[in-house]
């Protein structure tokens, strides 16, 4: 009976051994792509110039909202009713003004940087495959996604030259 155990073990270890494949895999640290590339320091950049100054307006709007509230709150034993009112009023349309500007802008930032980012992946993923197709390998992961790396599978560095 043992040697049937034995022989039927020894068979499916042989079965298994040849449907064994060796799979070349690389990684890829997606955050160092991210921080490292020039495309996106350029895609950084860009966005910066796009939308700085529309950020400078938002902080300019903080700014003069606080400036009204803290005389508001300062003033407002000392302060006629009419000139009270009319800051309140002040105030209230800063306070609109701002939240419109601010959702606008935070809109556009968004969009622009899903599309923005989405092109970035794609370049990404066609630079992961030249640079594995090179090397022969037959999968690429995201460094955070492995377990355990083998020393020699990073090809971070390679996909950025090669974008």
């Amino acid at each position: 009976m043992k040697k049937i155990v034995s022989l039927a073990a020894v068979s499916a270890a042989m079965l298994l051994s040849v449907n064994v494949v060796a799979l070349s895999v690389g990684t890829v640290d997606m955050e160092k792509v991210v921080t490292d590339s020039p495309q996106a320091k350029a895609i950084k950049a860009e966005m910066e110039k796009k939308f700085g100054p529309d950020r400078t307006k938002v902080l300019e709007m903080g700014k003069t909202l606080r400036a009204d509230v803290q005389k508001y709150q300062k003033n407002q034993t000392v302060m006629n009713k009419k000139d009270l009112d009319a800051l309140q009023k002040k105030i209230a349309d800063e306070q609109s003004s701002l939240r419109d500007l601010q959702s606008k802008v935070q809109a556009e930032i968004s969009e622009e940087q899903n599309k923005k980012m989405d092109e970035f992946m794609a370049d990404v993923k066609a630079a992961a495959q030249k640079v594995a197709k090179k090397q022969g390998m037959e999968l690429v992961l995201p460094q955070r996604s492995a377990i355990y790396v083998a020393e020699g599978s990073d090809i971070t560095q390679k996909v950025i030259d090669s974008m």
